[in-house]
């Protein structure tokens, strides 16, 4: 893709898209304030990666942008964008049945006609935003469509103009109080490690601490780099301190999709999910395009920088590039949680869970057992036969009380059993894997991981000797919640 001439700052974007912007997130929370802040916390998401994006075609920022704000929009249940829209608008009072039709949608059914009919993207381009099928694209734009036509009327009710000033600043104010938040409960957990071990010896008294690292950069980027020796020993993060890919972008490169954040994969648990086995190993490879695609700079804890070459590795490296951007999703979603004050149960990482089989365990989840909370998450999982395009975050989705309902029913039915059967018989997972983590009413909290695909078979806390099956209605709720109905 062909550079802007000039790349437009970040305050020259929000100036010049800030109005535009503010319209959409007014369609899908029916409040200005609602709107403001959704914007805020969408830009503040993309200011890290600013400088990624300016590396592509300056089109690119608006899909960059409007992938933040949908994903915000559908993910943060304490954000006051998700209350149900107010019946009259607060910011005009021009086309009350579009207003009153939104407010009754689902939040996934209103993302979808806000992209469709507002920003006039075709069924794979809106299922490309939200991360999930055009199946589901179609079927929920048919439900949007029920009784109303939206053809201009979308464009018609926003707001004529909404003001912009100090849109950028605060977008900047938000992206330094979630950095410090993260830094807070780094520097806290810190805090807590040093001064246990102070306790228990002197050792730390004599430590001299070594000048920071340099953080991994594109820019360092060149052929002149060492190649980094192929080793197929773990953990990874024994001996490397982070991992950033960077595209190659030449006539002659083989990449497709978008460029990855300029975020290195640096924590533990990614880092020992990364694959970087050699070519010649056995094992097929799926008909994928080979040639110069990327190279992944590789920073080992002494501060040395390598390089890996995709035509190196396996399968031309492409899946090493997917299970590359699976753990930096996982990653991303973990700083971009929830708060600690989030009374809702989390999507912890499955990147080093196993599943195991224990038929001595009593049912985790016994006929009769009701649930008080629940969390649905979809984590991405490698597909060797497709090439990976992009950064692939977990979807988490906490449940209402409806849904929850429909849990409690299948329980009331049947509950989870002990067999000794084992892994169920069963479709394979393909594009990721649904978790639901629930809390009992006498306060257990269970996962239950999804075995098959579409049956809705699950193991309690990853005991395959312990399963629950889901209902088809129970399964199809879940799929609807993470938008992959």
């Amino acid at each position: 893709m062909a550079r802007a001439a000039v790349d437009p700052s970040f305050d020259d974007y929000v100036a010049a898209r800030g109005v535009h912007l503010l319209r959409m997130a007014w369609l899908l929370t029916g409040d200005s304030r609602g709107a403001r802040e959704l914007v805020e916390v969408a830009l503040a998401r993309a200011l890290p990666h600013w400088r990624n994006v300016s590396e592509q075609d300056d089109g690119l920022y608006d899909a960059y942008v409007r992938r933040a704000m949908m994903a915000t929009f559908l993910e943060h249940p304490r954000g006051r964008w998700r209350r149900r829209s107010p019946a009259v608008p607060d910011a005009t009072d021009g086309q009350p049945d579009v207003h009153n039709a939104l407010a009754a949608l689902r939040p996934a059914h209103r993302a979808v006609a806000v992209l469709r009919y507002y920003e006039n993207l075709d069924e794979r381009q809106a299922a490309e935003v939200l991360d999930c099928s055009v199946r589901a694209v179609r079927s929920r734009s048919a439900a949007v469509r029920k009784g109303l036509d939206l053809g201009n009327a979308l464009v018609e009710a926003v707001p004529e103009s909404p003001a912009t000033d100090g849109l950028a600043d605060d977008a900047r104010r938000y992206a330094v109080r979630a950095r410090r938040v993260r830094a807070a409960g780094v520097a806290g957990l810190v805090a807590v490690l040093a001064a246990g071990g102070v306790a228990a010896s002197g050792a730390f008294r004599d430590h001299v601490v070594g000048p920071a690292l340099p953080r991994l950069s594109c820019a360092m980027d060149s052929p002149d780099l060492p190649l980094a020796p192929l080793s197929g020993a773990r953990p990874l993060s024994a001996s490397v301190r982070e991992v950033l890919v960077c595209a190659d972008r030449s006539d002659a490169s083989a990449w497709v999709g978008s460029l990855p954040p300029d975020d290195p994969v640096s924590g533990t648990v990614a880092l020992d999910y990364l694959r970087f086995d050699p070519r010649g190993v056995d094992g097929p490879c799926a008909a994928l395009p080979s040639g110069v695609a990327y190279r992944m700079l590789v920073q080992g804890l002494d501060g040395r920088v390598a390089a890996y070459d995709n035509q190196r590795l396996a399968c031309n490296g492409w899946p090493a590039l997917d299970r590359y951007f699976i753990a930096l999703g996982d990653q991303l979603s973990a700083q971009w949680g929830t708060a600690s004050a989030d009374p809702f149960l989390p999507c912890t990482s499955v990147l080093s869970k196993a599943f195991t089989r224990d038929s001595d365990l009593a049912a985790g989840l016994p006929k009769g057992t009701t649930v008080s909370q629940a969390t649905a998450c979809f984590h991405p999982v490698p597909d060797p036969t497709d090439l990976p395009v992009q950064v692939l975050p977990v979807t988490r989705r906490v449940l209402g009380v409806e849904e929850v309902a429909l849990l409690n029913a299948d329980l009331a039915r049947s509950g989870s059993s002990v067999t000794g059967r084992g892994r169920a018989t069963c479709a394979p997972i393909v594009r990721g894997r649904v978790v639901l983590h629930v809390r009992t009413t006498n306060g257990r909290v269970l996962s239950l991981v999804e075995l098959c695909g579409n049956r809705g078979v699950m193991a309690v806390n990853w005991n395959l000797a312990d399963q629950l099956v889901l209902s088809r209605g129970s399964y199809e709720m879940v799929l609807s919640a993470l938008g992959r109905g």
